[in-house]
């Protein structure tokens, strides 16, 4: 009955997208959705501008934007979004095409001392402090140049004008050309998926049970 009612209205979802984020190549998931709930439009919110701050984004979820497909890892946020996992991204080292470590199939965090690399600061992601945590262990000379939380296509632009080393994750590995990432030898990696508010209203809350079945689906197959 449910389902019934709202394919009655036509029903809008905002749905966050970003450069370094895409939405659009889903293994099919959107048209999935579209031929389950017919009268729902899809509205992709463009989030690289001034009106989408994070973690601010994350804290007001259902006010601009209703989903947001991401890497997921901010502790402070955990108690204000409801978060459906797809699956995980495993950390890279970016750096420069001509960097001697482009040779290695993988990054130890011994080939990165004395070196310099652009992390976020502690106490966002359980997961980067675990990797802090790993450098001071092992008495690694590593400079941390400590940047934004939240990456951005403009990390990678200023990366690439000056940076030695970033902590990156997989799915950022062509993010721009004359960068180069490779896998970091830990074991950690950040989970991704859809980031919605956990009060949504009767509409999205529809939507959000058929988009879990979904993944749910292409977590099985």
């Amino acid at each position: 009955m449910v389902k019934k009612s709202a394919l009655k209205t036509n029903l809008t979802i905002r749905i966050g997208s970003a450069f370094i984020n895409p939405v659009n190549n889903l293994n099919g998931l959107w048209d999935k959705m579209a031929a389950r709930l017919p009268q729902y439009h899809l509205q992709f919110i463009p989030l690289e501008n001034d009106n989408f701050k994070f973690p601010d984004t994350y804290n007001n979820m259902g006010k601009k934007v209703d989903i947001l497909f991401s890497p997921y890892g901010m502790s402070s946020v955990q108690d204000k979004i409801n978060f459906i996992e797809i699956g995980h991204f495993h950390f890279t080292i970016m750096m420069h095409a001509n960097d001697p470590l482009t040779n290695k199939e993988k990054i130890t965090l011994g080939d990165l001392n004395g070196a310099t690399v652009d992390m976020m600061p502690t106490g966002i992601s359980k997961k980067v402090d675990n990797i802090y945590q790993e450098i001071e262990r092992q008495n690694l000379n590593i400079k941390i140049s400590k940047i934004d939380a939240h990456y951005t296509i403009n990390t990678f632009n200023k990366f690439s004008e000056s940076g030695q080393y970033l902590l990156s994750l997989s799915c950022w590995n062509d993010i721009l050309p004359g960068l180069v990432s490779r896998p970091l030898a830990i074991p950690y990696s950040i989970p991704y998926g859809f980031i919605t508010t956990n009060k949504p209203d009767a509409n999205l809350k529809l939507f959000l049970k058929i988009l879990q079945s979904e993944v749910h689906a292409v977590n099985q197959s």
